[in-house]
C-alpha cells in the first residue's frame, strides 16, 4: 500500500515496514514486529483509512498510526 512517497508492507510473519521511496533507492523509516510469539500469519495487504495504516493476521487487526 502505497500513500505519498511512503510504501507500508507486512511480511506473513508480521513484520510491518514503512519504506520512505524518497530518498535514494528507498529506506525503512519504520519496522514493528506485530506477532511476536506467535503462530498467527499475516496474508493481507495493509490499508489506509482516516490517518491509519491497518493490517490483520489470523486472529487479530492492528491499527497503527
Amino acid at each position: 500500500m502505497a500513500l505519498g512517497p511512503k510504501i507500508y508492507v507486512v511480511s506473513e510473519r508480521g513484520v510491518f515496514q514503512a519504506i520512505d521511496t524518497a530518498i535514494a533507492e528507498g529506506k525503512v523509516t519504520q519496522e514493528i514486529e506485530l506477532l511476536s510469539g506467535s503462530k498467527d500469519m499475516v496474508l493481507c495487504t495493509p490499508a489506509i483509512a482516516e490517518g491509519a495504516v491497518y493490517a490483520r493476521s489470523d486472529g487479530k487487526l492492528w491499527k497503527l498510526n
